[in-house]
C-alpha cells in the first residue's frame, strides 16, 4: 500500500513537471515584437526630420492554447485573465541627405515599452514590472514610380531587441524576454488608383537563448497586412482598412540544446483599422485585431492607438 502511495504521488509529481515545462510555452517568444503595431504603410516616407510615434495598446486574452490549439487543462478548471496596457514611445529619424542611387536612410529607437500586465489566474503569474526591452534599427528605403498612378515603397530595416526590460523566472509573463532578438524587416505599400493601398511588413526574428530558463524560442515568421481605401467624399486624408498580422514559429523551441516537441506558436488576426492626417500634419491610426488559429499562446483581442508627430 505504501509503495503504490509513492508511486502515485511520483506519478502525480511528474504530470505536475510536465504540466508546467508545457504552460510555459504560453509566451516563450519575444514579448515586444511588432503584432500589428504598424500596418505596412511606413514606407510612404514623411519629410526628413525627427518624429515622434506614440504608441497606445491594449491586449486581452481569456483563452491559452495549447499547440493543438486547444484551451490548456489548468489544475482546478482554472481559467486565466489576461490584460495588458502598453505605451510605447518611437522615434523615427528621416535623414536629409540620400545616399546611393536615391535612397532615403534613417533609424528606429524604443527607448523602452511601458506596460501594465494584469493576470488573473491560480496557476499562471505574471511579473509586475513595467519596463519592456529596448530597441533600435538602421532603415534604408525608396519609392518606385510603376506606372501612371503607382507609386511602390520600400523599407528595409535590421532591428535588434536588447533584453534591458524587467523579467523574473519564475512568472510565465514578463514585460521583457531576457535575451537578444535580431529581426531584419521588410515592409512595402502600392499606391493604386482610385485611393487603394495595398501594404504588408515581413519579419523574420532570431532569438538568442534566455540564461535564466535555458530556452531558446524558435525562429519566427510573422507579418502584418492591410488594404486601404481613401474616403474622399468625406475628407481626402481618411482612410478606411482592413488589417491584420500572422505568424508562424518555423521550428521548435529548445531546452538545454533539445527540441522542446510542439512548442511552436502560430496565430492569425484581422480586424479594421482607421488612418487620418490631421490639418496640423499629426497622423492618427486606430486599429483593432481578433485573433483566431492560435496554437502555444494567448488568443484574444488587440486594440492599437498611433500617433506621430514631427518633433524636429
Amino acid at each position: 500500500m505504501f509503495f503504490k502511495k509513492k508511486i502515485y504521488w511520483l506519478s502525480y509529481l511528474v504530470l505536475l513537471f510536465l504540466f508546467f515545462a508545457q504552460t510555459s510555452l504560453a509566451y516563450n517568444q519575444n514579448p515586444n515584437q511588432n503584432w500589428g503595431n504598424t500596418c505596412g504603410l511606413d514606407p510612404l516616407l514623411p519629410p526628413p526630420g525627427l518624429y515622434l510615434s506614440n504608441y497606445v495598446v491594449n491586449y486581452s486574452a481569456n483563452d491559452f492554447k495549447n499547440g493543438d490549439g486547444h484551451d490548456l487543462n489548468l489544475p482546478g478548471g482554472d481559467d486565466p485573465d489576461l490584460d495588458v496596457v502598453a505605451y510605447a514611445p518611437q522615434f523615427i529619424y528621416v535623414h536629409d541627405k540620400k545616399v546611393f542611387n536615391n535612397y532615403s536612410v534613417g533609424f528606429q529607437y524604443f527607448p523602452t515599452v511601458l506596460q501594465s500586465i494584469n493576470l488573473d489566474s491560480d496557476v499562471l503569474s505574471a511579473e509586475s514590472g513595467t519596463l519592456g526591452d529596448m530597441i533600435f534599427g538602421p532603415w534604408i528605403g525608396r519609392t518606385e514610380k510603376l506606372g501612371q498612378n503607382f507609386l511602390f515603397h520600400w523599407i528595409l530595416e535590421f532591428d535588434t531587441y536588447f533584453p534591458t526590460g524587467q523579467y523574473d523566472e519564475d512568472k510565465d509573463i514578463n514585460p521583457g524576454a531576457n535575451f537578444w532578438t535580431f529581426e531584419p524587416w521588410f515592409a512595402f505599400s502600392l499606391q493604386m488608383p482610385y485611393g487603394l493601398t495595398l501594404a504588408t511588413r515581413q519579419h523574420f526574428a532570431y532569438n538568442t537563448e534566455n540564461d535564466d530558463t535555458d530556452i531558446q524560442a524558435g525562429s519566427l515568421y510573422h507579418f502584418n497586412y492591410s488594404i486601404w481605401k481613401s474616403l474622399d467624399f468625406i475628407d481626402p486624408k481618411l482612410q478606411l482598412g482592413l488589417v491584420g498580422y500572422y505568424g508562424k514559429q518555423l521550428e521548435d523551441d529548445e531546452l538545454d540544446g533539445h527540441d522542446m516537441d510542439d512548442s511552436e506558436e502560430e496565430v492569425f488576426a484581422i480586424g479594421p483599422g482607421l488612418s487620418w492626417m490631421a490639418p496640423t500634419k499629426t497622423l492618427i491610426r486606430l486599429k483593432a485585431y481578433f485573433e483566431s488559429n492560435v496554437e502555444n499562446r494567448p488568443e484574444g483581442n488587440r486594440v492599437v492607438l498611433r500617433i506621430i508627430q514631427k518633433i524636429w
